[in-house]
């Protein structure tokens, strides 16, 4: 007595049933609870995690230990327009963006648990030590650029401000992300000394030997001694412009508002208009006025040092918002008026 093309059909009440009255709540409520995913945030997920593969795909094919010989060695136009997409719109950018998605998962999460009065920090605990533990395993038998471990102790860390108010949550994402900055100064000032890299007791062409042509014991040694690299590198500033990230996206998500403008072309479309020039403007930047060799001018690497890290805001926000116009409005009538 039915005819159904490709779907999936829910038949509540057969062949136990709750009674009319309990089926129908539970469809309902199933119904809700669809809804309450937020499609396009999956979409722009998707896109980040790609931006992550498009940062380490070198990885996949020359080890780590001659990544400046081979940009160094490969100067043809093809690679440079490649590499200049990529460092300049995927690399940390994508983390960025993943991170905010992040933190407004976590968001959402905690705000449905407690409208459910249910334990959401059980549940939070749980999903980060499981996240843990796969990027343990990964970490040591895979590669060791591993970002699970990374995100299941900012996980973690949000736990402290559950409960803290929008204002609270913004003033102390706004110092995360200000943290790295500060390294910077210090540093550039003598003050402080960043000794990322400068621990690797083996050359170049031994510790290659020691992931390759040792079997899994000699990739296990070597992937356990580059993890202090990994993580004094992210210590430098990822650690920190991540949880800030994270912390941000879980500020929007708890606010009244999130579920309302996310979903308000007209707020997206403003913040293309915000994001447009500051990109534009990084863009600019980079092709005609960077010159590495100028760096070591204070004033020149301070332009590029603002430049970089807003821009890199403007792109998180531009691709956020940009995929939701293109989901609510059609290809043919997208028009920034």
């Amino acid at each position: 007595d039915k005819f159904i093309g490709d779907a999936i059909m829910v038949f509540f009440g057969d062949p136990e049933t709750l009674g009319e009255e309990q089926d129908a709540l539970r469809c309902l409520d199933m119904a809700l609870k669809m809804k309450s995913r937020i499609e396009e945030l999956d979409t722009i997920r998707g896109y980040a995690i790609f931006g992550i593969l498009v940062c380490n795909i070198f990885y996949f094919h020359h080890p780590l230990e001659y990544f400046h010989q081979f940009f160094l060695s490969n100067k043809s136009a093809s690679n440079e327009v490649f590499n200049f997409i990529r460092f300049n719109y995927f690399a940390e950018r994508t983390y960025t963006i993943f991170s905010l998605l992040f933190g407004i998962g976590i968001g959402m999460q905690f705000q449905n648990f407690n409208k459910q009065n249910h334990s959401f920090l059980k549940q939070h605990s749980i999903r980060m030590f499981i996240l843990f533990l796969l990027g343990i395993l990964h970490t040591f038998f895979f590669w060791y650029g591993d970002v699970l471990t990374l995100y299941a102790l900012l996980g973690f860390c949000i736990i402290p401000l559950l409960n803290k108010g929008f204002k609270t949550l913004l003033s102390i994402s706004i110092i995360l992300y200000l943290i790295p900055t500060i390294y910077v100064i210090l540093s550039r000032n003598g003050i402080y000394e960043i000794n990322f890299g400068k621990t690797q007791s083996i050359s170049l062409d031994e510790s290659i030997n020691q992931n390759t042509s040792q079997g899994i014991l000699g990739h296990l040694k070597y992937n356990f001694g580059q993890i202090k690299l990994v993580y004094e590198y992210y210590a430098t500033g990822v650690m920190f412009s991540s949880l800030a990230m994270i912390t941000l996206g879980f500020s929007i998500a708890k606010t009244k508002a999130f579920y309302k403008k996310v979903i308000d072309t007209k707020t997206h479309k403003k913040v293309l208009m915000f994001c447009i020039p500051l990109i534009i403007l990084w863009s600019l930047f980079k092709l005609f006025i960077f010159k590495h060799e100028e760096m070591d001018n204070p004033f020149n690497f301070y332009i590029f040092w603002f430049l970089s890290n807003t821009s890199a805001i403007a792109q998180t926000f531009f691709v956020i918002s940009g995929f939701f116009i293109l989901y609510t409005t059609k290809a043919s009538n997208f028009i920034i008026l």
